[in-house]
């Protein structure tokens, strides 16, 4: 009442005055830097670190130990032949092909990321092994139909996917993505358009964690 009483005696004695300020420039700074935070500069996905938040965050949640979540970690098999034969530029076109891809088939609760160069991630909430092994066969056969055309020249995308299997409280972001890591690496090893699943006492991937 008393601010209602002095404001109306403000503009009766002209002494009313309005203070504006514009923060159009403050509100853009804020948003490009969320978006250097969480995105991947290239494709336009979420970055390495946005994904490893998320994945810790899905580690410390406090739903039931029961829930089972899945990592797949991928691999692209044509990438270095593509940049190496027609240079950086098609690199990173085929690079924005492949997430367009990704980030176009994952269901709508899954995260997609570019952890670094030809490397990609999927994070699938609520996910069991059968679901999560079909899509990652998924994946693959998606990549494997999907080209690079360049100078009359076509490449499939092949890749190794690793997936990982891992509950609430199991581990830190950094052990699931190793063990989802390793997995790939046992996929490749293994020969193109592979799944492999992590599991602890797997002969080959503990020969491939103690190298």
């Amino acid at each position: 009442l008393w601010f209602k009483e002095s404001f109306v005696r403000m503009v009766e004695e002209d002494l009313f005055m309005m203070v504006c300020e514009d923060i159009t420039a403050t509100r853009s700074l804020a948003e490009e830097l969320d978006f250097y935070a969480n995105y991947d500069l290239l494709t336009g996905i979420y970055n390495r670190g946005f994904f490893e938040r998320r994945l810790e965050l899905l580690l410390n949640s406090s739903r039931s130990q029961d829930s089972q979540h899945a990592l797949l970690f991928i691999d692209l098999a044509q990438f270095k032949v593509i940049n190496d034969t027609f240079g950086h530029g098609s690199g990173d076109q085929a690079l924005r092909q492949v997430a367009g891809v990704l980030e176009q088939m994952i269901p709508e609760s899954a995260v997609v990321a570019r952890l670094g160069s030809d490397e990609f991630a999927i994070l699938l909430e609520e996910s069991s092994q059968q679901d999560s092994l079909a899509f990652a066969n998924l994946v693959i056969d998606r990549l494997n139909d999907t080209h690079y055309v360049r100078d009359e020249r076509m490449f499939s995308f092949g890749c190794s996917i690793g997936v990982t299997l891992f509950r609430q409280q199991q581990g830190s972001s950094q052990e699931v993505l190793a063990q989802a890591d390793n997995a790939c690496f046992t996929a490749k090893s293994l020969g193109r358009s592979r799944v492999y699943l992590y599991q602890m006492d797997d002969q080959m991937l503990l020969e491939r964690q103690g190298q």
